[in-house]
């Protein structure tokens, strides 16, 4: 089953769209858990390209392709937005929360973390001035 979602750079339409995807996914029978971490992702990763693909200019084109097989949910997401620094994706990298006071924690980094700890085959390219990220999200046993 496949299924796309066209939206535009906004905070807005994130959440219209992920709201639109989880009934779809609802409707097509993907447990609760699974789409608990699907939603997890799809935020952070649109989110990304809002705030930092288009800088918050609104108006930018996102396309949102699901592939949903037993195994996994397939995704790819499309944007004309800026292309990640070096174009390569931002590290995985994890902080040591346990030696720092709240008022200390690092700003950034804790959205690619978990996409890259929550999803499996995660890969970027950049084509024809176009953003191409994709992912799979395994079906929990």
């Amino acid at each position: 089953m496949h299924l796309t979602f066209e939206l535009t750079s906004s905070a807005a339409d994130v959440r219209e769209t992920l709201g639109l995807v989880r009934g779809d996914l609802m409707r097509l029978g993907v447990n609760q858990e699974h789409w608990d971490t699907a939603e997890i992702v799809l935020a952070e990763v649109l989110n990304n390209v809002v705030e930092h693909g288009y800088a918050e200019e609104g108006g930018g084109a996102i396309t949102l392709n699901l592939e949903i097989t037993p195994q996994a949910l397939h995704v790819q997401v499309r944007d004309q937005g800026r292309a990640f620094p070096g174009l390569t994706l931002p590290d995985a990298r994890s902080h040591d929360l346990t030696a720092l006071d709240v008022d200390a924690l690092p700003e950034g980094g804790f959205g690619w973390a978990l996409i890259h700890h929550l999803t499996q085959d995660l890969a970027y390219v950049r084509k024809a001035g176009e953003n191409r990220l994709s992912f799979a999200i395994a079906t929990p046993d």
